[in-house]
């Protein structure tokens, strides 16, 4: 989502921060035998951050750090004269809906359990189970994504952005299962993909009317998704032990403790490391700068709102420009023509 926006040394540079030292940190926490999230003592019970897939680790922190920069990088407008193939790319519905195919593979593949899993862990197929898991999460997701968008327009919408956002409702059904994906059964997970596929489509309908810049919906379908699974093993999971009623509890506190904390600690890390870029003017490319500047130029002279209105102007009425799709009107928006710009 940052793709010809951020500076390439500071893209650069907060990788490396993230993949070299912050990331392996809050996995040290989580899934390593002296982290202290994963075993400690809660309430006179034994607890253990459960997040078998990544659904905190990699999907709630990937998706803060698009929260994050999405608002460091604000709004951007450029004029339609401008722009060239880097903006406005055709559209290929095939060759994105393989793309995300391979991401749900990627994703799928995460969730393997490890030789030492299996040993220490009661004997079943866990393989089968989590591959039957993600199937059908994935399924959830799309099928919800794919009812809701008939539901709220009235038909399927068979084109280009709506074909990617069926495909992202897949990815965040199983981002949504993937913390507890082993302990699950397989109508949970299936259950589970729903919910995420509706918590998907809300939050991109509000991000699409927002001025954050989030057209992979890394926020909708990670973070959103992924916070909400952080926190349903203890309650949904049907193994490893999270034992009676309130003891189930205690668990779910644990959850929530540890999601809160690696959250915060995530949204503070990486806050000072685009603040850092920005004061080393390492945030932006120049042609982003100049179109942030057009952008903030523009809103200056305009009458004064507050900052929820800023940040979110639901009018359906609203202009739009979508990158690879010629401007169009329906029902609910309103595309450009060809003189006209969006902040």
């Amino acid at each position: 989502m940052f793709a010809g926006r951020m500076h390439y040394v500071g893209c650069i540079f907060m990788t490396t921060l993230l993949a070299s030292v912050i990331i392996p940190v809050i996995m040290h926490w989580m899934w390593t035998s002296t982290g202290w999230l994963n075993k400690a003592t809660f309430i006179q019970n034994y607890v253990s951050y459960k997040d078998h897939g990544g659904g905190m680790l990699i999907h709630v922190c990937g998706g803060i750090v698009a929260l994050i920069g999405s608002l460091f990088l604000g709004r951007r407008l450029f004029r339609l004269e401008d722009i060239d193939g880097g903006f406005l790319t055709p559209e290929s519905p095939a060759s994105a809906t393989v793309g995300y195919i391979l991401v749900i593979y990627g994703l799928m593949a995460v969730c393997l359990p490890t030789p030492v899993y299996e040993v220490t862990h009661e004997p079943m197929n866990y393989i089968g189970l989590i591959f039957i898991n993600n199937i059908l999460a994935a399924a959830g997701g799309i099928i919800t994504v794919v009812v809701l968008q008939f539901f709220f327009s009235g038909n399927l919408l068979l084109q280009y952005w709506t074909m990617l956002r069926y495909m992202q409702g897949a990815v965040a059904g199983i981002v949504t299962i993937a913390p507890g994906v082993d302990v699950y059964t397989p109508y949970v997970a299936l259950g589970l993909g729903i919910s995420g596929g509706i918590l998907f489509y809300v939050i991109a309908y509000f991000m699409f009317y927002s001025a954050l810049e989030d057209y992979a919906n890394i926020i909708a379908a990670h973070f959103s998704c992924g916070f909400l699974g952080s926190l349903l093993p203890p309650l949904c999971g049907s193994r490893e032990g999270f034992g009676v009623p309130h003891k189930i509890i205690i668990h779910f506190g644990w959850q929530v403790i540890g999601g809160l904390v690696i959250s915060v600690t995530m949204i503070v890390l990486t806050v000072l490391i685009f603040f850092l870029m920005k004061i080393l003017h390492l945030l932006r490319t120049e042609e982003d700068d100049i179109c942030h500047q057009r952008a903030m130029a523009t809103l200056s002279r305009g009458p004064g709102r507050k900052c929820f209105e800023r940040l979110w102007d639901l009018k359906p009425e609203s202009f739009f420009l979508q990158p690879g799709c010629k401007a169009h009107k329906n029902t609910n928006k309103k595309g450009l023509d060809a003189s006209e710009n969006k902040a």
